[in-house]
């Protein structure tokens, strides 16, 4: 879309951003700049570059051009990690959120340069170039140890955290997934909870007692241990859907 100036119609634009743990982020811009530094070619470390205090700053900029404007849409907040974890629930709830279609084929690419990511900063975008998609990540990477970075990087990564706890609670989250029916009337989480399992063997000694109910009405009182492993071997131990990145 061509870019063109807005005036004061804010109505047409969502703002969005992408929020990613400070202790991760910045302790890899302090690799990048001072340690993994051979292709970015910096010698230093500054805290300014972190980013999280100018981006706290925008947030609370374009919140108060919006404020009273009816009909500005919210703006939207994605963390890296959640997108990680479900890149197609939280991609389709983003394109959802910013009145876009979703389409799986967003969450994979060719690798290589493309002119998006045009920089003279050798070094930065590496990784990304040589990238060819999002790829699900059962859990989220452990935050590394930032005792161990230089202080004025630790002072960086505290002062970051107040921002990135504020943006972190209003994050978009994806959709709660459908549950899985098992036998006729009961869910899959339902299922795998001993409080619904010592309900359904009350409910079949209840029954039994009962001659006339048994083999009748209650005949939908079903044996758990094979729907059980159904459930485990198909929604448990199998990883979930793929999915998207930004930076």
């Amino acid at each position: 879309m061509p870019f063109h100036h807005i005036g004061d119609n804010y109505t047409d634009v969502v703002h969005s951003f992408i929020i990613r743990h400070p202790a991760k982020a910045i302790a890899s811009l302090y690799s990048k700049s001072c340690v993994d530094n051979e292709k970015t070619g910096y010698s230093f470390f500054d805290p300014r570059e972190a980013g999280f205090t100018a981006m706290g700053q925008i947030l609370e900029h374009v919140e108060q051009l919006a404020r009273g404007v009816e009909g500005a849409p919210p703006i939207v907040i994605i963390d890296a990690d959640d997108l990680l974890e479900d890149p197609e629930g939280i991609m389709a709830a983003y394109c959802a959120a910013v009145g876009l279609p979703f389409e799986p084929s967003m969450l994979s690419w060719m690798p290589g340069p493309v002119k998006e990511l045009e920089s003279p900063w050798s070094g930065w975008t590496d990784d990304v170039i040589n990238s060819s998609g999002i790829t699900r990540r059962a859990k989220s990477s452990t935050l590394p140890p930032v005792d161990t970075l230089p202080r004025e990087v630790q002072a960086t990564v505290a002062e970051a955290m107040p921002v990135y706890e504020a943006m972190h609670a209003r994050r978009l989250r994806a959709a709660p997934k459908k549950r899985k029916a098992i036998g006729t009337s009961f869910s899959v989480d339902d299922a795998l909870f001993p409080k619904f399992k010592a309900a359904v063997h009350s409910a079949v000694a209840r029954s039994a007692s009962d001659a006339t109910d048994f083999g009748k009405e209650r005949r939908h009182i079903i044996s758990l241990s094979k729907p059980i492993r159904a459930v485990l071997s198909a929604d448990v131990l199998l990883s979930g859907p793929p999915t998207v990145v930004a930076a």
